[in-house]
Parts: structure tokens; sequence; C-alpha cells
């Protein structure tokens, strides 16, 4: 990176070393920010992946939420576990409209409305699941564009990248709060699952 900023520089410097100081601050600025926000291939996928893993996660949740268990709380005043996950598919949708409205359409969304400012999460697990897989789609489909074209709406985020980290941020506090709910219930994951469906997605396991 930094010899291709110097190569940059020397275009826009040639043989003129006197070339105005904020001209020339400018220009690398230019350039650095060019640098910055433009991933390679590899990186970008390797990026996009992560994402896939992180809605890997969240999915593999519904393997553990029975219709008795989704009303478990993390706390006496907490969301359901049904709501956290109409809540994850519900911010998904809201942050979007802000980065890439043309990626909310083709699936529904997660809260009904039952009155004129009154709205009802959706509990019905497999639907939610079938949701946040549109969804978890629709975020990489929005990110994949963004990062290359380098076109998205730029009200919220500044960068693609911000966009996708606020939302793999958020959904890991909702993880954690759907499994101290499954904790308080008497279901809590065990570690060989945790192993095996959550940090088994992030690492190679160590050589004994």
């Amino acid at each position: 990176m930094v010899q291709a900023i110097a190569g940059d520089a020397k275009l826009a410097l040639g043989d003129r070393f006197f070339y105005p100081r904020t001209s020339f601050l400018l220009h690398i600025r230019q350039v650095l920010y060019c640098h910055a926000w433009v991933p390679s291939k590899e990186m970008q996928d390797t990026l996009l992946d992560s994402w896939d893993r992180q809605a890997k996660i969240i999915d593999n949740l519904f393997d553990l939420v029975t219709e008795d268990l989704k009303h478990a709380k993390p706390s006496e005043d907490g969301m359901p576990i049904y709501e956290q996950f109409a809540h994850i598919h519900n911010t998904r949708r809201f942050w979007l409209s802000k980065f890439s409205p043309k990626h909310l359409e083709g699936y529904g969304r997660s809260f009904v409305q039952v009155g004129e400012d009154d709205w009802k999460p959706v509990d019905d697990l497999a639907q939610l699941r079938d949701l946040l897989k549109a969804s978890a789609k629709a975020v990489h489909e929005a990110t994949d564009g963004a990062l290359s074209s380098g076109e998205w709406e730029k009200g919220a985020y500044e960068d693609p990248v911000y966009f996708l980290h606020h939302m793999v941020w958020h959904e890991g506090y909702h993880f954690a709060l759907v499994s101290l709910a499954l904790r308080l219930a008497g279901a809590e994951p065990s570690e060989e699952w945790e192993g095996e469906h959550v940090w088994g997605l992030w690492r190679f396991e160590e050589s004994p």
C-alpha cells in the first residue's frame, strides 16, 4: 500500500519538487481514501464470508428453541426469545433502508401492525428463521455491491465495512441475550454445542 501511495504521489509530483503543499496533501488524502476502502477481491470475499458465518450462528440458535422456550426471557423486563429474533431482522431492514434501500425487496417484515400505532412481533419460529435467512442474504448482497461499485447511501455509514460491523456487533449482543434466556430457562447450550455451532465456525481446532 505504501508503495502504491508513493507511486501515485510521484505521478502527481513528477519532477516538481515545489508542488503546492495544500494540493499535494489533498491528493494524498484522495489516494489514501481510495486505497483504504477498496479491498482486494480475496479480502472482500473473506469479509463477506465472515458475515455469512455470523448469520449461520444466529440461524443455529433456532435448533435450540422449542415452542415453549421461545417465550423465555433474559430478564424480567427483557424481550422473549422470539422477539429477539424479530428484532434482529427488523434492525437489518431498518439499516438497509438507510444503506441500500433496494435490498428491502423480496421478503417481509418481522413485526405486524395490529393497530394504528401498535406493532406485534412475529412469533412463528419457522417464519422468523426464513425471514432472517432472507435478510442475511440481503445484507451480504448490499455490502458486496457497495464494496464492488463504491456506491451506497452515504447518510448513515461512511464505509460499507462499518455497516457490516454494526450488524455483527448488534447481533452478537442479541446472541448473548438469547443464550442467557436459555440458561435461565434451564436449557443452556452445552460447551460442545457452542464449540461446533459457534466458535468452530470461526477457527480451526488447535492441534493436540
